[in-house]
């Protein structure tokens, strides 16, 4: 029968009847409670030892031990375990054949030991705690994979763990299995950087040849991290560059990323003749963000490139989010009513044409209630000094400032009709025009808007399979007018700069009707549906229309396109959205963006996009039956699907296709394997368009699934 015991209450009664306190834990320390549990337990008075056989267990100071025997001294405090011990502490796990440790000085030894501190496994011919930070290893590995034979260990004479900081050894052995494929003179990883040590990607591209991208993540201090690229290319040769992340500890938030790649190219073809003997190539970039106080904040990009294709050629990603890069400062004051801003943006190479604002100052107020009247004042002031640098033509600059006042006075009419009238002037000075300079123009604006707003809450409406609880309904109807009165010169008389100085007179009406169904879903409000069209009316048809979308640039007819929007969530699990525009003169669409995401569980997410946009300018062609210019039109539609074949197969597959043109744009295929500690992913990717394809495998350990290392194309 077991025996139950807790120490703290043997122990007591014991030392009570002694009359001494040499049998306390600590002497000079406050009594702590230690739990001691055993199918037997033994106290020899005379060496002050107490003894537990079968089933022992020992909790102290949040150190927790198991084993089949025990011997504890009380003056030492000194425990000798052996048979099947196990050791926790702080998070961290150790077992052996035997363990001598001091619960005082919470240090020890274990022989023949396994040790976890997550997310490494260690095991060692000894593994030694000297410390409440520190576990040595000796004789033995590490590894993340949790098998009794790993498939993959970092082998040392010495390895130094640091709970929650970092692992150091020195003089290693990379073994796959048992097999030996790396060795190493010094291993240092951090426990507080959750990347890969290290990345390896082989694979083939027609344009580069073969290829082979290495990435070793270096982790110095939370405050400086990075990426060393080491990458070579059959056909295009070595690149080497340096990512780093940064943080300083001024400010609220202080921080930022460099980035340097530089590769001499053996087989350049550039889409500009003048870069054509440009070795090396190379691309420079910076980052940085300082949140000076909590309502101002700076931030900053650098951007240095060697030629106008580095970025397309090897970082397709960053390209793809941004064609031409910017060199600009922008630092802003945000109040509850206001902000500040000072912007300023400079060309630094003869790549890109640019328009230069050096500097630019914007002050923005926010409506503002007028002392006690129903009056609202807002106004936006900007003052800058442009420059627009072409690539091959010449340059032209003026200061400008443009200021914008507007007196609103909202109120509702017969309860249910809110009407927002309003007047404002905005005058534009500039110190040069095309043929003058130092001259003003000015608008002077008025308009109204109406909105009628109502809506009904059916809370007995629910659905368990739509996923309905209670149902809202929301009806807004809007109409609104413009109208702007242009003083000074006229458009072809103004330099451009950038849609400030395209302004031109306004007389619109603007009519939209919009419909709403939610519910709530998990404590939050769901559209379930959302539809909204709108359209402007223009009497006069001698200027362009303006809306929210840009400028129409049809000026011949009363009214715009239509405008559609629809968002859609009948499900949790199913997402549409859409934005067309329709031209009810040619009774075709301009414009269609729509995108629709199912993702159902864990096996399978879909996506689908498609993209049309026509640039014809002229209605009539589409009357009269002309042929059209595929280039005039972008009609694309893009599918992916990631299917979970089971715990150890994913399927990837993603296309773009190109209905204007008629042909594929984009093909791509990747399969996931998991190998249990280790996930390998395979590509192959086709741009049939650009005459490009792709082969290559990513290896990733899944105790660090992220990708942080960028490997380019």
């Amino acid at each position: 029968m077991k025996l139950l015991h807790k120490v703290i209450y043997f122990l007591s009664v014991l030392f009570a009847v002694c009359g001494t306190c040499q049998f306390d834990l600590a002497c000079a320390e406050p009594k702590v409670p230690i739990d001691y549990t055993a199918d037997k337990i033994t106290y020899v008075q005379e060496r002050k030892v107490v003894k537990g056989e079968g089933n022992v267990s020992i909790a102290y100071k949040g150190m927790s031990l198991k084993a089949e025997r025990v011997i504890v001294h009380i003056e030492t405090q000194d425990i000798y375990a052996d048979g099947n011990v196990v050791f926790y502490y702080q998070g961290n796990a150790f077992t052996g054949e035997k363990v001598h440790f001091n619960y005082r000085t919470m240090t020890g030894d274990f022989i023949h030991a396994h040790g976890f501190t997550d997310p490494w496994y260690g095991k060692g011919e000894t593994i030694k705690k000297t410390g409440s930070d520190e576990v040595q290893i000796s004789n033995g590995y590490i590894t993340t994979c949790d098998y009794e034979i790993p498939h993959f260990k970092i082998c040392a004479k010495k390895i130094f763990i640091y709970p929650g900081d970092r692992i150091i050894a020195r003089d290693v052995v990379v073994k796959i299995g048992n097999i030996p494929i790396l060795w190493l003179p010094f291993y240092n990883r951090s426990l507080r950087d959750e990347r890969e040590r290290f990345s390896v990607v082989p694979g083939y591209n027609k344009r580069f040849g073969g290829f082979v991208l290495t990435g070793i993540n270096f982790w110095i201090d939370p405050y400086l991290t990075g990426t060393i690229h080491n990458d070579y290319y059959t056909k295009r040769g070595y690149g080497f560059g340096v990512d780093t992340n940064y943080r300083i500890p001024v400010g609220l938030e202080n921080s930022g990323d460099l980035k340097s790649y530089v590769i001499y190219d053996q087989d350049y073809n550039p889409t500009d003749v003048r870069y054509e003997d440009t070795r090396p190539r190379y691309r420079v970039g910076l980052n940085h963000a300082f949140q000076i106080t909590p309502d101002t904040r700076a931030v900053g990009q650098l951007r240095l490139q060697s030629d106008p294709d580095i970025i397309n050629d090897f970082f397709r990603d960053e390209f793809e989010r941004e064609i031409q890069p910017e060199n600009y400062v922008d630092i802003t004051k945000s109040g509850q009513n206001y902000s500040l801003t000072l912007f300023a943006r400079k060309r630094m190479d003869d790549i890109f044409t640019e328009l230069e604002r050096l500097p630019e100052l914007r002050f923005i107020l926010t409506k503002q209630r007028l002392w006690n009247s129903g009056f609202y004042y807002s106004t936006e002031n900007n003052f800058s000094y442009l420059k627009y640098v072409p690539i091959n033509a010449n340059s032209y600059d003026s200061a400008r400032f443009d200021s914008t006042h507007t007196i609103s006075y909202p109120f509702k009419f017969l309860h249910f009709l809110n009407l927002e009238p309003y007047v404002g002037v905005r005058p534009t000075f500039y110190t040069n025009g095309v043929d003058s300079s130092n001259f003003t123009r000015a608008f002077f604006n008025t308009g109204v808007s109406a909105l009628t707003k109502i809506h009904k809450t059916y809370p007995d409406f629910k659905s368990e399979f739509w996923e309905i609880n209670q149902l809202r309904h929301v009806i807004e109807t809007r109409v609104g007018y413009n109208y702007s009165h242009r003083t000074g010169k006229e458009i072809q008389e103004i330099l451009q700069f950038d849609t400030i100085d395209s302004l031109d007179k306004l007389n619109q009406f603007r009519f939209g009707f919009r419909n709403i169904l939610q519910t709530r879903r998990e404590g939050k409000t769901i559209p379930l549906v959302d539809f909204e069209i709108y359209t402007y009316y223009h009497p006069s048809m001698d200027s362009p229309f303006v809306h929210r979308d840009g400028v129409d640039e049809y000026n011949n007819r009363h009214f715009s396109d239509i405008y559609y929007y629809l968002k859609l969530r009948p499900l949790e699990w199913i997402a549409l959205d859409s934005r067309i525009s329709h031209n009810p003169y040619t009774h075709t669409f301009d414009t269609v963006d729509t995108d629709v995401q199912v993702l159902y569980g864990d096996n399978w997410n879909i996506s689908f996009r498609h993209r049309y946009v026509t640039t014809y300018d002229n209605p009539e062609i589409f009357e009269n039956d002309e042929d059209i210019n595929p280039d005039d039109l972008n009609n694309m539609v893009a599918t992916e699907l990631i299917y979970r074949i089971n715990s150890n197969w994913v399927l990837k597959l993603f296309y773009r296709y190109d209905f204007g043109l008629g042909k594929l744009e984009q093909q791509e295929y990747t399969i996931f394997r998991d190998l249990h500690c280790w996930q390998v992913a395979f590509t192959f990717r086709q741009r049939p368009m650009r005459d490009d394809l792709t082969a290559f495998i990513v290896f990733r350990l899944k105790a660090y699934p992220e990708v942080p290392i960028k490997i380019g194309n």
